[in-house]
């Protein structure tokens, strides 16, 4: 058999999009910018159309996760007053709480977090490169103390929540022609 043309489903003519996850039936969530300032939508592919899940006005979007089971979306970004929040919301926009995250000295305030659900213990967790952590939906922070001395980058958990999957050492991400 041979191999399928893909669907293309959205063009980007005015805007960058980044980070697409499905949100469940033909919903698909995904950040996009306009204006150098990220945005998270749901994309509906029946209805070819996109509506704002989370805009924030004072401040600027990093990364996003999606839990299926809790049908709860995590965010990090930086609001207006310099700080990294972890904000929690419904498919729909609605918010269900925004949090300060905890900053720890060993690691820069301004990097960014990109968070992976743990559902299993209903906690999120990230890379700094070196070391993950815990990051709790109140944005309270805990090091996992892992055997290794390569760099890490993000996690990504099984959906059974028994396996976490991650990339350790050097590797090189781009992409040339």
């Amino acid at each position: 058999e041979r191999p399928r043309q893909p669907d293309l489903i959205l063009q980007c003519r005015h805007s960058d999009v980044r980070d697409p996850l499905w949100l469940g039936n033909d919903n698909i969530a995904l950040l996009q910018t306009t204006s150098n300032r990220w945005k998270l939508i749901n994309y509906s592919i029946s209805l070819n159309e996109s509506t704002d899940i989370f805009d924030l006005r004072d401040g600027n979007l990093i990364d996003f996760d999606y839990s299926a089971p809790d049908d709860l979306i995590a965010v990090t970004s930086f609001h207006g007053d310099g700080q990294q929040y972890i904000d929690m919301l419904k498919p729909d926009g609605r918010l269900v709480s925004s949090h300060p995250i905890e900053h720890l000295q060993e690691w820069d305030k301004f990097r960014p977090i990109e968070p992976s659900f743990d559902n299993l213990n209903k906690q999120l967790v990230f890379s700094t490169g070196r070391q993950l952590y815990t990051l709790s939906y109140e944005g309270e922070v805990a090091r996992i103390n892992l055997p290794f001395a390569e760099r890490m980058v993000p996690t990504q958990f099984h959906p059974n929540g028994n396996r976490l999957l991650l990339i350790r050492g050097a590797y090189d991400s781009d992409i040339a022609l």
